[in-house]
């Protein structure tokens, strides 16, 4: 079996930009990925355009704007993927 890599994608109010990002990380030839996306309390459409890609994305919603770095650090404890 191949091993899972776990791919984050870090957002706040990124509407316009989802769809392309999430579409490319569909098209890779690799295909056992977790793949996250953590939404740092957009205010936007960002979260209805994730949720158009469930269940392929696991989406992690914040409640306040903590920033991206911090988001990210936080997910590095839910991800599948090795080292």
């Amino acid at each position: 079996m191949k091993p899972i890599v776990s791919i984050i994608t870090v957002c706040y109010n990124a509407e316009q930009d989802l769809k392309k990002t999430i579409e490319s990380v569909r098209n890779q030839t690799y295909k056992n990925i977790d793949y996250v996306i953590v939404d740092g309390a957009s205010k936007d459409g960002s979260v209805e355009v994730i949720k158009q890609f469930f269940p392929y994305i696991t989406l992690q919603k914040q409640t306040t704007a903590t920033g991206k770095k911090r988001c990210s650090l936080l997910l590095m404890k839910t991800v599948c993927g090795k080292a």
